[in-house]
């Protein structure tokens, strides 16, 4: 009979869990979208900035999405971190948006959330860490610019073209 009742006990214990996630995550999943809401009303927002918001939001109320953020972290911190572009800064409604759409994966995949930030962050450091030391090797002068600037102060007149 308690060979019946562990799996039994153990498939009740995981529905309880699974139950409890859900109901636990309906709270942040509707401000996330009344947040959605709102932000999608602006006349200021570009279409690709809702669209982003969106797939942002669709995508989280999946269990693939923090695993699949994970997977991505380092080279698309990487190639951030490479770029001469300047980072623009999230507006507050796009931070207040994705706050309210990781506090609803989070609540409704604990587990799986825990993992995959852990790995996230740990793929972000090394993706800060390998991105300072390509730029700090990349500003380093090249042999010819170090070799010109030796010549500019050993022979002053020497880099002038005479006639």
């Amino acid at each position: 009979m308690s060979d019946f009742m562990m799996p039994i006990a153990g498939a009740a214990v995981i529905a309880a869990y699974w139950y409890v996630c859900r109901v636990r995550s309906l709270d942040y999943r509707e401000k996330a979208s009344e947040l959605l809401t709102v932000y999608f009303d602006k006349n200021s927002v570009s279409e690709e900035d809702k669209d982003d918001a969106e797939r942002f939001y669709m995508m989280a109320r999946s269990w693939f999405f923090l695993p699949l953020l994970t997977v991505f972290v380092f080279p698309v911190l990487l190639y951030r971190a490479l770029s001469k572009r300047p980072d623009n800064k999230p507006s507050k409604d796009r931070t207040a948006i994705t706050d309210a759409v990781m506090k609803m994966y989070l609540t409704r995949h604990p587990i799986t959330g825990t993992i995959c930030l852990t790995g996230f962050c740990i793929g972000w450091l090394l993706a800060f860490f390998v991105g300072l030391l390509i730029n700090h090797v990349r500003a380093l002068p090249n042999p010819s610019a170090t070799y010109m600037s030796v010549i500019r102060v050993a022979m002053p007149g020497s880099w002038r073209h005479h006639h």
